[in-house]
């Protein structure tokens, strides 16, 4: 994200976005398709670059079949501006079998992710990010575990 970031949407704002989003190519049952999000990321100006949302996009197409719900869509939005919230989303989507723990599995399906889109996760293994984030040294990542990690990792 961009070090300018803006202030956070209104709802008038996010229900126009969405409103927007119905028009895309891939949108179909209240969901848009993830070949889609750099184009919702531009239109929201929401300050992450092509290599960012592209990464997004294979997690999206690689563990959400390839799309993303207008739910998770208006959370991401509403979650753009607000680092603090950004980090819980991301906890929320890692927390796939919603245990309220993110197990090794599901960390690892993040690690490419995130490996990508933050260079202080970049060249770092992926054991070396999870003990990083298992701060209580459970061998398990709690959603609070990973978002005060996700949240200080993408700012370095």
């Amino acid at each position: 994200m961009s070090e300018d970031a803006a202030k956070p949407f209104t709802d008038a704002e996010i229900r126009k976005f969405m409103k927007a989003c119905v028009d895309l190519p891939s949108y179909k049952n209240g969901c848009i398709g993830a070949e889609d999000l750099y184009q919702v990321s531009q239109l929201i100006e929401a300050g992450f670059d092509e290599m960012q949302m592209k990464a997004f996009g294979d997690y999206v197409h690689k563990y959400m079949n390839g799309k993303l719900s207008f739910t998770h869509l208006e959370e991401w939005i509403r979650s753009t501006h607000q680092p603090g919230l950004l980090a819980d989303y991301f906890a929320k989507l890692s927390d796939r079998d919603h245990t309220g723990k993110i197990s090794k599995e599901e960390f690892l399906h993040i690690y490419e992710f995130m490996s990508i889109v933050f260079p202080s996760a970049a060249g770092h293994s992926f054991q070396h990010l999870l003990k990083g984030a298992d701060t209580d040294r459970s061998g398990d990542v709690s959603v609070d575990e990973f978002a005060k990690w996700f949240d200080k990792i993408s700012k370095k």
